[in-house]
């Protein structure tokens, strides 16, 4: 009778578990956020990888609860870096930087350095794949604006 009892328990019990997996699995797959954009400021530079301290973007993802976080941003020979730049007009007039006209061109990685010597500069970043809470992650293009001034 006791291996019986034994029995009887297992065959309750297992069921069970995984069925509570299941219903795990599913609110795990039905709850995930698929993030593909990163925008931030430049930390640092180190080899074909540049530190970003910035937010995910995403329809899924709640801006305003964010905290600015540092990423490693992996540059491959596929990554595309497009700088888009723009000439601040020589006026004490205010303007609208969206309506100036831009030029993008399509940079390597030793221009962009030079760019980050003498400017600040935001970077938005996106990855074919899902990068959400990721610290680290290929980048498949990195867009950032230049702005020019002209010399006095």
């Amino acid at each position: 009778m006791e291996v019986k009892k034994e029995k009887d328990y297992k065959k309750i019990i297992i069921p069970i578990i995984i069925l509570l997996v299941i219903i795990a699995g599913i609110f795990w797959f039905f709850n995930r956020k698929t993030v593909n954009e990163f925008s931030g400021n430049l930390v640092s530079i180190e080899g074909q990888e540049m530190v970003v301290s910035g937010v995910y973007l995403g329809d899924e993802i709640d801006d305003s609860i964010q905290e600015p976080r540092n990423v490693r941003v992996v540059i491959t020979n596929e990554t595309k870096i497009e700088r888009i730049s723009f000439n601040v007009p020589d006026t004490d007039e205010t303007f609208n930087p969206s309506e100036l006209p831009k030029e993008v061109s399509i940079i390597n990685l030793d221009t962009l350095k030079d760019d980050t010597e003498s400017n600040t500069l935001g970077f938005l970043i996106t990855s074919k794949k899902n990068i959400y809470n990721k610290s680290r992650f290929e980048a498949e293009m990195i867009s950032y604006f230049l702005p020019v001034f002209s010399d006095f």
